[in-house]
């Protein structure tokens, strides 16, 4: 017996061909994450909207920041969130929770290791500047990289990576 976790998205307006949801899927970054890579994080989430927009939905994810004060937990099924991790080496986890009957996902918690991010990075500067201290060529054979969709660093092309990889919502 199997069944898939998904997350309830219908159209405000079901005659329109594209269409705002009644309720978007909200993830919040968790007041953990380091202030400097928060932008690209959320950056990185919002482009899962353009996957949504292919089946008529736009805007389906909206990304908010946990305030600094704010009286729940991350772990609180209620939300759904980006979290940070110094703990060990282990990547990323991306569980849900969802109900067993209908199959709708009730949560997301994405936990992220600042290794991730570092070895992004160092993946970044291999592909880029290999042993060259000039730069140009790569010890990977490798032409250098350019930044896709207007990423304005190496460190939020990584993020960016990152999130698509991991943030499965739907």
């Amino acid at each position: 017996f199997r069944f898939i976790n998904r997350s309830p998205l219908e159209k405000a307006n079901p005659e329109a061909e594209r269409s705002a949801p009644k309720q978007p899927i909200v993830v919040y970054i968790e007041k953990s994450v380091p202030f400097a890579f928060r932008p690209a994080v959320r950056r990185g989430v919002l482009e899962w909207n353009r996957a949504f927009e292919d089946i008529g939905i736009l805007d389906a994810i909206e990304v908010r920041f946990q305030p600094e004060d704010a009286d729940w937990d991350a772990e609180d099924v209620r939300y759904s969130t980006i979290r940070w991790s110094t703990d060990g080496a282990f990547g990323a986890l991306g569980p849900s929770r969802g109900d067993p009957r209908t199959g709708q996902i009730f949560d997301t918690d994405i936990l992220v290791n600042s290794e991730t991010q570092r070895g992004c990075q160092l993946d970044w500067r291999l592909a880029n500047q290999g042993s060259n201290p000039s730069g140009s060529g790569s010890t990977l054979g490798l032409p250098a990289l350019a930044l896709p969709g207007g990423a304005s660093s190496s460190r939020e092309l990584a993020w960016r990576r990152s999130i698509r990889f991991i943030a499965i919502f739907s």
